[in-house]
């Protein structure tokens, strides 16, 4: 029954610019099977953390959130944590937005549906909740299996064939990067995305986040850097020269 399903809620941004296009409400849920040195939200990271404020909500409460902010905002990006932890109750929330949130964007469009994941998750396996998703916000987080295991705790094998599938799928709404210059190599992570993504890299947008030392764990401050804007508007017309589409600084 939908009203016993039910996620545990970390917040809810009732509006957000930068989780994907146009004011969107941001719904971040609690837990994540990656558990990344360079996490700005290690909070949302274990699941049962007796520290979190966490809720337990119905699809329809959120549901409800959503509305409450229409028609003001395009739609709905769920994120984390790793939000695929839950893939029924996203499965649910958003066929009830596509149902309730028919009319009630701007301008009288329907309210849209984003996922911001990891990309641990097989989405080729579930066509029922790629199908009332909208797009995918996919973080390519290191190319190199090895660094991936070393800096997430986990493989990046499915991260890679998710870009792949869900390019092929029109599903790709954007490529994530947290820039940490002096633990990974995002020049090969660039030219080995566009590789794969080949004649789909035009009309992938990428966005380039530049690593911030707020709200990443103490023990981590040190042995990390700031990109400068001068690398990262290199890293950017790179990214531009291997044929992406649209390339965004964050």
């Amino acid at each position: 029954m939908k009203e016993n399903l039910k996620a545990p809620v970390h917040k809810i941004l009732n509006h957000s610019i930068v989780d994907g296009r146009g004011n969107r409400t941001a719904v971040f849920l609690q837990g994540c099977n990656f558990n990344c040195a360079y996490c700005h939200n290690p909070e949302t990271i274990d699941p049962m953390d007796p520290k979190a404020d966490i809720t337990w909500m119905t699809p329809t409460q959120v549901v409800n959130r959503v509305l409450a902010n229409s028609p003001f905002v395009r739609g709905v990006t769920v994120s984390g944590g790793e939000c695929t932890l839950h893939p029924e109750f996203l499965r649910s929330f958003f066929e009830e937005i596509k149902e309730r949130g028919q009319g009630r964007g701007p301008g009288g469009g329907d309210l849209t549906t984003l996922i911001d994941s990891n990309g641990s998750y097989d989405f080729k396996q579930n066509p029922q909740l790629l199908c009332v998703t909208d797009g995918v916000l996919l973080d390519v987080k290191e190319s190199d299996g090895k660094t991936h295991m070393e800096l997430m705790g986990a493989s990046n094998v499915q991260v890679m064939d998710n870009l792949v599938f869900l390019a092929k799928a029109g599903k790709l709404e954007e490529v994530r990067t947290v820039v940490v210059p002096n633990r990974m190599d995002v020049e090969n992570i660039l030219e080995t995305v566009a590789d794969l993504l080949g004649e789909y890299a035009k009309e992938t947008t990428y966005r380039l986040i530049a690593y911030r030392p707020v709200g990443v764990r103490k023990e981590m401050l040190k042995s990390l850097k700031v990109p400068t804007k001068e690398k990262m508007e290199e890293l950017k017309s790179l990214a531009l020269e291997l044929g992406f589409g649209k390339v965004i600084l964050t």
